[in-house]
C-alpha cells in the first residue's frame, strides 16, 4: 500500500446510514402489517390463493426485521439513535415523493411522473440532456405497457 492511500474505516461510512432510518423502517413496516390485517378477503377465493392482503403484511414484517436488524447493529456498534445533523438532502427527496403521491390524482400520471422524474434527476446531478431523455423514454414506456398492452387505466387530470 502507497503512503497515498488511506485506510477506510467503519467511522468513514458513519452517515451512509443516518440514525433517524431506524425509525422511518419501524414506522413504515407498522403501516403496512397493521392496515394488511383490514384487508378483507374476497368471497371467491381459490384456498391456495394467499389474498390481497398477503404482500402487504410481507413487506410490512420485512419492513419491522430490516427496522430491528438496524437496531441492532446500532446498539452493538454503540452508534447514536438519534441524528447529530440534519440531512436535508433525504428530506428534500422525501417531500419530493410526497408531493408526487398528492399532485398524481390532480394533474395525472403523465405531466406529474414527469416532473417528479426530472426534479429527483436534477437533484443527483444529471445532466438536463439525459434526464430529459430518460424520463421521455420511462414515461412512454410505462404508457405503453400499463395503458395500451395491459389496458390499465393511468392517474388522468381531472
Amino acid at each position: 500500500m502507497s503512503t497515498n492511500e488511506s485506510l477506510v474505516t467503519d467511522s468513514d461510512h458513519a452517515d451512509d446510514n443516518p440514525p433517524h432510518s431506524v425509525w422511518i423502517w419501524f414506522l413504515a413496516g407498522s403501516y403496512f402489517a397493521i392496515l394488511s390485517y383490514q384487508i378483507d378477503v374476497p368471497l371467491i377465493q381459490s384456498k391456495y390463493d394467499p389474498g390481497p392482503a398477503f404482500l402487504p403484511r410481507i413487506l410490512g414484517f420485512g419492513l419491522l426485521l430490516a427496522g430491528c436488524s438496524q437496531l441492532l447493529t446500532r446498539l452493538i456498534r454503540r452508534e447514536p439513535l438519534v441524528g447529530q445533523r440534519s440531512h436535508h438532502f433525504s428530506l428534500l427527496l422525501s417531500g419530493l415523493v410526497i408531493a408526487y403521491i398528492v399532485t398524481l390524482p390532480h394533474i395525472g400520471f403523465h405531466l406529474t411522473t414527469f416532473s417528479f422524474s426530472i426534479v429527483s434527476m436534477k437533484l443527483f446531478h444529471i445532466r438536463w440532456s439525459i434526464a430529459l431523455a430518460c424520463t421521455t423514454i420511462m414515461v412512454a414506456l410505462v404508457h405503453l405497457v400499463f395503458f395500451e398492452l395491459f389496458a390499465i387505466p393511468l392517474p388522468q387530470i381531472y
